[in-house]
């Protein structure tokens, strides 16, 4: 026996080698944020609670027992990303936070993840009114003009409610007048400016309300032109979407820093605090000097009512989508082995907030072994309130027979009728057959038979040859010499048929030598596949690999190893292995790309995790 005295370098190499393997482990800390919206609300109005975790292990939250709140989860989305071999892992968990009374609410910071990889929120706070009361403070309402008069700082009122004169000006086009929180309304926004104005855009247009969420602009807006009153103008059109965040009567404004040149008359120097746009005649001067203005456009005050989205009879699978939604589900293939990996996928099609579309789809059971799902949107419009989002899931089959996936539900809030409305798909049904369980090689048996029993009877009659000394044959020294020889040779032989016969027969190293050869082809088609740049035939043949070294250390199946059984049998010590198997999953069903050279830093994980699985 070896002991650390006797290798002491052994065994420092070897800290230093576990070491340099803990390190990204123990320097990897999650990124962990929390946000409440809105975060005053009435007795039965719901506010929205966000938890994003970058890295770490990605476990939910444990959310808090509070009277007077009620947490259900209305979502849950994961992400991986590889960026130089190195895979981070983000997760976002989403949660109807509902209030069952008055009072002011603190949500305690919420522990996230285990050991050195936890991490913790900050505390929230939640105000909470009586049923019926304003959510928060009320701007008041004007009514809007008839003619779409601009808001420059600084013009008469006379000008103010006529486009006569006027060199730029702000609208916001909007269908309708009500909407529910949540709901999603597409709206056009249209920045006027006078033909032969100069104008420098400064900023994007933005809303002045806390109440309304307007979706990302594009920087290159479409540009026509108009005539206005017998003017010519031109202008800028955003198309986009905005929704409501919380209930009330509330003013849709927008606001647009511009920076606009005017040429004033070189004989009449003006105040530039005066409006620039007072005197057309300053433009139709020849000469004269070029003055920029900094000015805010803002467009008119449109009263908006947002509806709260009912607490009665709220599905309990509503993740906060509105609008009208289809659904369908497939699973592919519907005949598998048990064991062998099931791509289930639910499509949800139709009009509304596809960013709060979700679902948990196939929850693990005796029956299934299920993985996150994995989201895809298809926009059917340029601001994406229509579309098709697909989610997709991996389960694995846990037993063989006749399964049934069970019917998948969908719930959503119908605006148009004002109802909730819950999708069931029809079941799908799964063939699985059992997978055949090697049996182990049978030993040889020793050969049989009789051996010829010597004869020692003389073969001839008569004297033999004469020699000069009586010592016998087998004391002379070169026959002592000869006979050591042969039976070190006879030895050597012997023990070698021995090793090889037990060698050729033995189970366990049979396997091993199965696994050696199977490893073998498989990093040969990771070497191919990274020269190709084609990342599913590399963690497919990354996932093999494994499970064949596995297989061959567990006595099991090689394509019966999953990640289940690796947490259960590695005893937690599976974190080597762990985000190659979600990174084959992950590629495996949402189709993603990998350059060569992370699919290399890739392979050399996979190599040192085949030689810590090698080691007894």
């Amino acid at each position: 026996m070896i002991t650390t005295f006797t290798r002491p370098f052994q065994w420092i190499g070897a800290f230093a080698v576990m070491t340099l393997l803990a390190l990204p482990v123990l320097a990897a800390q999650p990124a962990i944020t929390a946000t409440l919206e809105p975060s005053h609300v009435a007795v039965g109005e719901a506010a929205q609670l966000a938890i994003t975790i970058i890295g770490g292990s990605g476990d939910e939250p444990a959310l808090p027992h509070m009277d007077g709140l009620e947490f259900t989860p209305a979502g849950q989305t994961s992400e991986y990303q590889s960026i130089n071999g190195v895979v981070t892992a983000s997760s976002s968990y989403t949660y109807q936070v509902t209030a069952t009374r008055v009072g002011q609410f603190t949500i305690p910071a919420l522990k996230v993840g285990r050991g050195s990889a936890a991490g913790t929120t900050q505390p929230l706070v939640l105000q909470v009114t009586g049923a019926g009361s304003a959510t928060a403070p009320r701007a008041s309402v004007q009514p809007t003009p008839a003619l779409p008069a601009p808001n420059v700082p600084g013009a008469d009122d006379d000008q103010a409610l006529s486009t006569n004169g006027q060199q730029a000006f702000l609208r916001l086009l909007t269908p309708k007048r009500d909407l529910h929180v949540g709901e999603l309304m597409p709206v056009q926004i249209k920045a006027y400016f006078r033909d032969g104005v100069q104008a420098s855009i400064n900023g994007l247009p933005s809303l002045s309300s806390d109440a309304f969420a307007l979706n990302s602009l594009d920087d290159k807006p479409t540009q026509t032109q108009e005539e206005i009153e017998g003017q010519p103008y031109v202008v800028l059109t955003w198309t986009t979407t905005l929704s409501a965040v919380k209930a009330g009567d509330y003013p849709l404004t927008l606001e647009m820093p511009v920076l606009l040149t005017i040429r004033e008359k070189a004989s009449e120097p003006r105040d530039l605090s005066d409006d620039p746009f007072a005197d057309d005649s300053l433009l139709n001067s020849f000469f004269g000097t070029n003055v920029e203005k900094q000015v805010t456009l803002t467009s008119d005050a449109d009263p908006i009512n947002v509806h709260p989205l009912p607490s009665a009879n709220r599905p309990a699978d509503f993740s906060g989508a509105v609008g009208q939604f289809t659904i369908t589900a497939e699973a592919s293939p519907d005949h598998v082995a048990a064991g062998d990996p099931i791509t289930l996928r639910l499509t949800i099609s139709g009009r509304g907030n596809f960013d709060r579309v979700s679902s948990d789809l196939l929850k693990s059971s005796p029956d299934w072994k299920s993985y996150k799902p994995v989201a895809r949107f298809a926009p059917a419009d340029s601001v994406g309130s229509e579309g098709t989002k697909t989610l997709e899931q991996a389960v694995v089959p846990l037993q063989a027979g006749h399964l049934t996936i069970p019917p998948l539900t969908f719930s959503y809030f119908d605006p148009e009728t004002g109802r909730y409305v819950t999708r069931t798909t029809t079941p799908i049904a799964i063939e699985v057959a059992q997978v055949p369980i090697p049996s182990a090689a049978a030993p040889i048996a020793a050969p049989t038979g009789n051996l010829d029993r010597p004869d020692f009877s003389p073969n001839r009659v008569g004297p033999g040859a004469f020699t000069s000394t009586l010592r016998p044959l087998f004391m002379q020294p070169w026959f002592l010499i000869l006979n050591v020889f042969a039976w070190i040779g006879l030895a050597t032989a012997f023990y070698s048929r021995r090793r090889h016969a037990h060698r050729a027969y033995d189970p366990r190293l049979a396997r091993a030598r199965q696994a050696d050869r199977a490893i073998h082809d498989q990093l040969a088609v990771m070497d191919s596949a990274i020269r190709h740049a084609q990342t599913a035939d590399f963690f497919t043949a990354a996932r093999r690999a494994l499970q064949q070294r596995l297989g061959e250390r567990w006595s099991l199946p090689a394509e019966t190893i999953t990640l289940t059984e690796i947490n259960a049998r590695l005893n937690g010590e599976a974190d080597g292995i762990r985000p190659l198997f979600q990174m084959a999953d992950q590629v495996a069903y949402s189709h993603e790309s990998l350059p060569a050279g992370d699919l290399a830093g890739w392979k050399r994980i996979v190599t040192e995790q085949l030689k810590q699985l090698a080691t007894p």
